[in-house]
């Protein structure tokens, strides 16, 4: 019974240790993943570029353009400056940069 309860232990301790490596592991991947973002193609391209195209984007959203939508469809094509706004620093400042886009 002893041997029973030396095993249960040992294992207990063995998921435990693998428990802290993968968070461990999770910390280091978050880490690299917010390193490559910084080399990511988009945040490269001018803040102006970017403003015109979330404006061609939002070009024509009047509820007329829409005769058979439905008021869902309509509404989140006028969230989209919003949604575009929230994605990350950089692209709010672009999309508060050009006015049209709103």
């Amino acid at each position: 019974m002893a041997r029973v309860l030396e095993a249960e232990e040992h294992h207990r301790l063995q998921i435990s240790v693998q428990d802290d490596a993968r968070r461990k592991c999770d910390t280091q991947r978050a880490e690299l993943d917010r390193q490559y973002a910084l080399f990511h193609p988009v945040r490269k391209v001018p803040l102006e570029i970017l403003g015109h195209i979330f404006e061609m984007c939002l070009e024509g959203l009047s509820i007329d353009d829409f005769p058979g939508a439905e008021d869902s469809d309509i509404l989140n094509r006028q969230r989209q400056p919003f949604d575009l706004a929230a994605v990350c620093r950089r692209w709010r400042s672009a999309s508060l940069s050009y006015p049209r886009a709103w």
